[in-house]
């Protein structure tokens, strides 16, 4: 907090070199010769640790708009990187699993009824990446006459609660030919117990 901060000097946050570099960075804002907005930094903390700052300094100007001071922030920001860096490995892994995996991956928002089809999913249709709408109308459009009873009723059970979701069914591969096809899935509720989503 700005007590804790009050009276303090670069050298007690930061390792006396980088203290060193934010006091040039200060004098050269004082002669107007240097602003940062939002600088995201890596340093080494007075304790020694790695962490990230996020800076600010712009010159602060009397009336006369002569330069009197610096109006400044510094935040450390470090969690927010690691938060960041952990996100980035887990999406690194998903893709990789989804990639090597042989099924066809399906993501469907209940509200919007907007859907994220994996490559692989289209790939299975006979599709590019580009050529299957992210909607649910585009799975219903290719499903087979016969079984849209079927999948209906599996969907509507599975959204009450009644049973799993594991059911096969034809779909029109983009050859035009009718193939089998196996769908497994959850839905997931929000924090108000809703499912507005399945995948």
């Amino acid at each position: 907090g700005l007590e804790s901060a009050l009276g303090r000097r670069d050298e007690d946050f930061v390792e006396p070199r980088q203290a060193a570099l934010f006091r040039q960075h200060d004098e050269r804002v004082m002669d107007g010769k240097f602003e940062e907005r939002n600088a995201l930094r890596e340093g080494v903390h007075a304790d020694g640790t790695r962490r990230w700052y996020n800076s600010s300094k712009v010159p602060l100007r009397d009336a006369a708009g002569h330069i009197v001071g610096i109006v400044g922030t510094f935040d450390d920001v470090t969690s927010l990187k690691r938060t960041e860096q952990t996100l980035r490995e887990t999406s690194e892994r998903f893709e990789l699993a989804l990639n090597g995996s042989s099924d066809g991956l399906w993501d469907w928002n209940l509200v919007t009824n907007e859907v994220y089809y994996s490559p692989r999913f289209k790939a299975l249709l006979g599709y590019a990446e580009d050529e299957y709408g992210n909607d649910f109308a585009s799975y219903e459009a290719r499903l087979h006459p016969e079984d849209r009873a079927l999948v209906s009723t599996a969907l509507e059970r599975h959204l009450s609660g009644a049973g799993d979701l594991d059911m096969e069914y034809r779909m029109r591969h983009r050859s035009g030919e009718w193939r089998w096809y196996r769908t497994r899935g959850v839905a997931v509720p929000d924090a108000a117990g809703v499912r507005t989503r399945m995948a």
